[in-house]
C-alpha cells in the first residue's frame, strides 16, 4: 500500500518537473520569428510580440518591431497604411502604450470610428421629484456648447410630450445621439426647490434599465451609445468593439459599455475575460470560472486559456494545462499563441526573462549566460577589460578589446570612453583639460584633439596628437624635429638617433663602430681610378704591336727582342685599315696620361 503511494507521489514529481515551461526557449523562438522589425508582417502578430518581449530585455528587437509599426501606420492614424479597421489599431496601440510612445492620436482615431448602437431602445433622463422649475442642460457637439432649457411643471416636461423624462435622441435635437453616438450632458436643476434625482435609464419595450443615477440638483451623465465596426463607422461588431474598449481603457475611461454588457455571451471565455478586464466587474469573473474544463483549459485553446489566466484569481491549473503545451521548438504554436502565453506564464518568472534582459543578474556568471541561464559563457566576460590572459580578442570579445579594434584611436568618443580615444575601456587616461589658455601636456595631459581650448597648432608645443601624421590634429609647425621620423624601423634620409632614435639607434651604432675602424678615404678612389686607366692604355698599348708580349705567372712582361726601327709605317694588312702609330708617338701618350694623374693625385 505504501509502495503504491510512493509510486504516484514519484510519478506527479515528474509531472510536475517535466511541466515546467522553458521561457527562455519561447523567447528565443519568437524573437527568431522577427523578419526586418515585423512578424507575418501583419499587425496583431507585430503587435502581442512587442507585448510579451517588452520586458524580456530584448531591447533592439523590441525597437525593430515599433520601428515596422510606425512605418505601417495610415496618416490618419490607423492601422493597416492600405486599409485600416479598428482591431489592427487596437492592437497597435496597446503595444506603443506598453513601448511608451504617444497614443494620443490613435485614439482620437478610434473615438471618431465609432458608430451609433445598433440597440434597439431608447435613452431616458428622469428629473425625479421635481414638481416645478427650470434646468439647463449643456452639451459640446463638434467642438460647440450646445445649451437647453427645459421647464417642469407639475413634474411633467411640456417640450417633451409633456412626460416625466427626456428623451435625449428625439427631444433635445432630432437624432442627436444616433449622429453623436457618445455625448456628456451637464444637468444643473438647482433653481427646482426640491431633493432632484438625476437618473439615466434605457428603456427597451416595457423594460428600464437604470444607468446612472444621481442624487444632487446637479450631475455630468455620459450616454455611451456607440460601438466599433469593422471599419470606420461601420455597423456594430463585438469582436471590434471588444478590443477597441479594452485598448482605451488602457490610457482612458473605456467606450461602448452598454453595447457590450447588451451582446455579451458568457458562454465565451474571450468575452468574460475581457469583459472583466474592461470593467473589473466580477459577475463576468464568475461566469468565467464557470467556463474552465477539468483539464485546467478553456475551451482546449492557448490564446484563450492564455488570456484567462491573466484575469483569473486560481489559475494553476490553467498555468499547468499550459506548460504542457509548449513545443519542443520552443513555441506554443503560432506566434499569436506564443505571445499570449509568455503574458500569461510571465508573473510566474519572477523577474521576467533574466536571460535575455542583457544584465548579469540572479547568479548569472556572465551577462545573461552561465548559473541559471542555459546559455554557457564564453572566453569574453563583458567587463570593459581586454584580458588577453584568458584568451579575449577583438574576434571573440570586441566589446573588452576595443582598443584592438583602434577604437581607441580613431579620433572619436566610442561606446564607452569617458572622452575622446581615452578613459573607459581605453587605457589612456583622459586629461585635465583646466581651459586655462595653457597647453600643459606635460603637466596635465593636454592635447589639442582633448582640449582645444588650451592646446592649438602654433602654439610651439608638440603634443602627442599634433606628433601623428594620420590624426586631424597633426601640426608640422609645432613637431618640427619630429617631421623626418616616420617610426618604419628604417633610418630614412633626414633621420637619426637624435630625432628617431627608433630608426636610426642599429644603424647610427654600426657606422660609428666603422668609423672607429679603418677609414675609406676619397684619396683612395682617385689612385684606383689612375691605375685603372694605366692599365687600360697598356693594354691598349701592346695589342696595337706586331707581336704580342708574353705574359710569365709573375705578372711581368717578357722582354721582346731587339727590332731595327723602321722608318715607313707598316702596310694595312687589309683594304681600308689605317696605319698604325709609331711607337714614340704611343710613348708621348702614355706620358701624357700619367702626367694627368699625377697632377690629380697632388691636387688631393
Amino acid at each position: 500500500m505504501k509502495l503504491r503511494y510512493i509510486i504516484i507521489f514519484i510519478l506527479l514529481l515528474i509531472q510536475l518537473s517535466i511541466a515546467q515551461p522553458d521561457t527562455d526557449k519561447a523567447f528565443e523562438w519568437l524573437l527568431s520569428q522577427q523578419e526586418e522589425g515585423s512578424y507575418n508582417n501583419d499587425i496583431i502578430d507585430t503587435s502581442i510580440a512587442i507585448l510579451a518581449l517588452k520586458g524580456s530585455g530584448a531591447t533592439s528587437q523590441v525597437e525593430k518591431s515599433i520601428d515596422y509599426l510606425l512605418s505601417q501606420k495610415n496618416p490618419s492614424n490607423c492601422w493597416p497604411k492600405l486599409n485600416c479597421n479598428v482591431k489592427d489599431t487596437s492592437f497597435a496601440l496597446l503595444a506603443l502604450d506598453a513601448a511608451g510612445e504617444s497614443t494620443t492620436e490613435i485614439a482620437d482615431w478610434l473615438k471618431d470610428a465609432q458608430s451609433s448602437s445598433s440597440t434597439t431602445g431608447k435613452w431616458l433622463l428622469e428629473i425625479a421629484n421635481a414638481q416645478d422649475g427650470e434646468c439647463t442642460i449643456k452639451y459640446n457637439k463638434q467642438n460647440n456648447e450646445i445649451v437647453k432649457k427645459i421647464k417642469i411643471e407639475d413634474g411633467k416636461i411640456p417640450s417633451c410630450n409633456n412626460n416625466n423624462w427626456i428623451d435625449l435622441n428625439s427631444c433635445l435635437e432630432s437624432n442627436l445621439l444616433t449622429r453623436y453616438p457618445s455625448l456628456t450632458f451637464d444637468v444643473d436643476c438647482s433653481s427646482v426647490n426640491s431633493n432632484v434625482i438625476i437618473v439615466l435609464l434605457f428603456n427597451v419595450g416595457n423594460t428600464y434599465t437604470f444607468v446612472d443615477n444621481v442624487e444632487s440638483s446637479s450631475a455630468t451623465i455620459t450616454v455611451d451609445n456607440n460601438c466599433y465596426g469593422t471599419g470606420f463607422k461601420d455597423r456594430c461588431n463585438m469582436d471590434s468593439t471588444l478590443y477597441a474598449s479594452y485598448a482605451l481603457s488602457k490610457i482612458e475611461e473605456p467606450t461602448s459599455i452598454f453595447y457590450l454588457k447588451s451582446n455579451y455571451d458568457s458562454n465565451n471565455p474571450e468575452h468574460s475575460a475581457l469583459m472583466n478586464l474592461i470593467t473589473e466587474d466580477s459577475g463576468f469573473l464568475d461566469d468565467l470560472t464557470k467556463k474552465q474544463r477539468t483539464d485546467g483549459s478553456f475551451e482546449n485553446s492557448v490564446f484563450k486559456t492564455s488570456l484567462a489566466i491573466l484575469t483569473l484569481e486560481d489559475k494553476d491549473n490553467a498555468l499547468e494545462w499550459l506548460e504542457n503545451k509548449q513545443n519542443s521548438d520552443g513555441s506554443f504554436g503560432s506566434v499569436f499563441d506564443t505571445s499570449f502565453a509568455l503574458l500569461a506564464l510571465s508573473p510566474e518568472l519572477g523577474e521576467l526573462a533574466s536571460c535575455l534582459d542583457n544584465t548579469k543578474n540572479q547568479g548569472e556568471e556572465g551577462i545573461d549566460c552561465g548559473g541559471p541561464c542555459s546559455k554557457e559563457c564564453g572566453v569574453c566576460n563583458l567587463n570593459d577589460v581586454c584580458e588577453e590572459e584568458k584568451g579575449e580578442d577583438s574576434d571573440n570579445c570586441p566589446s573588452d578589446c576595443l582598443e584592438s579594434l583602434n577604437l581607441c584611436s580613431n579620433g572619436k568618443q566610442d561606446d564607452n570612453e569617458e572622452g575622446i580615444d581615452c578613459g573607459g575601456p581605453c587605457s589612456k587616461e583622459c586629461p585635465s583639460c583646466n581651459n586655462d589658455g595653457k597647453c600643459e601636456f606635460d603637466t596635465f595631459g593636454e592635447t589639442s584633439l582633448q582640449c582645444p581650448k588650451d592646446c592649438s597648432c602654433g602654439d610651439d608645443i608638440c603634443d602627442s596628437t599634433e606628433k601623428d601624421r594620420l590624426s586631424n590634429t597633426y601640426c608640422a609647425e609645432d613637431c618640427r624635429e619630429e617631421l623626418t621620423c616616420n617610426d618604419d624601423g628604417i633610418c630614412d634620409t633626414g633621420e637619426n638617433s637624435n630625432n628617431c632614435p627608433d630608426d636610426c639607434e642599429e644603424q647610427s651604432t654600426l657606422v660609428s663602430e666603422e668609423q672607429e675602424g679603418a677609414g675609406f678615404p676619397f684619396t683612395a678612389i682617385i689612385i684606383i681610378v689612375v691605375i685603372g686607366l694605366i692599365i687600360v692604355f697598356s693594354i691598349y698599348y701592346f695589342t696595337k704591336k706586331k707581336k704580342k708580349p708574353e705574359f710569365n705567372l709573375f705578372g711581368r712582361f717578357a722582354k721582346e727582342p731587339k727590332e731595327k726601327p723602321s722608318s715607313r709605317p707598316e702596310i694595312p694588312k687589309f683594304p681600308g685599315s689605317k696605319p698604325s702609330l709609331k711607337e714614340t708617338d704611343l710613348d708621348k701618350e702614355l706620358d701624357r696620361s700619367l702626367e694627368e694623374a699625377r697632377k690629380l693625385i697632388k691636387r688631393k
